[in-house]
């Protein structure tokens, strides 16, 4: 076996279990070459470090530090948006208001133009005495009063 396959097979992590002949040509490779047994060494520490600096017991405040941290980027967020979403806040009252001045606007002058036309156009000019007649309910006390009156009896 040489140095380089050798590095290969510590790197890649060869599983004791599954193949014990291998585990045995890396061991007989150890005693023979000093540069690999101090490459082990080092590999074989920082793996240890690394093991030995996991936490087996998960930390009861993750769900609580996480939910902080997400409410934290979201104020973030909101914080950089926040012009607009104020000016669509506030923009939409006045955008509802002002259409809907501009609809009755619109609205009162359809309707003012459909009632206002000049009365020589929708009416006959009649003399004043059919003016008065047609103004009198024969059936009125009133209007029997003021025919008496008006007839002298």
């Amino acid at each position: 076996m040489n140095c380089k396959t050798f590095e290969e097979q510590i790197l890649d992590g060869i599983d004791i279990n599954k193949d014990p002949s291998g585990v045995k040509a890396l061991e007989e490779h150890l005693a023979q070459c000093s540069s690999c047994s101090a490459f082990h060494r080092v590999v074989q520490s920082g793996s240890e470090s690394m093991v030995s600096g996991r936490r087996s017991i998960n930390d009861p405040e993750l769900f609580g530090k996480i939910q902080h941290k997400m409410m934290n980027l979201e104020r973030e967020d909101l914080s950089t948006q926040k012009p607009a979403v104020k000016i669509f806040r506030i923009g939409a009252p006045f955008a509802m208001a002002a259409a809907s001045v501009l609809l009755g606007i619109w609205l009162g002058g359809q309707i003012l133009t459909f009632t206002a036309q000049p009365a020589q156009e929708t009416a006959s000019v009649g003399t004043t005495p059919e003016l008065y007649a047609l103004d009198i309910h024969l059936n009125d006390e009133s209007s029997e009063f003021i025919e008496s009156y008006l007839s002298g009896n």
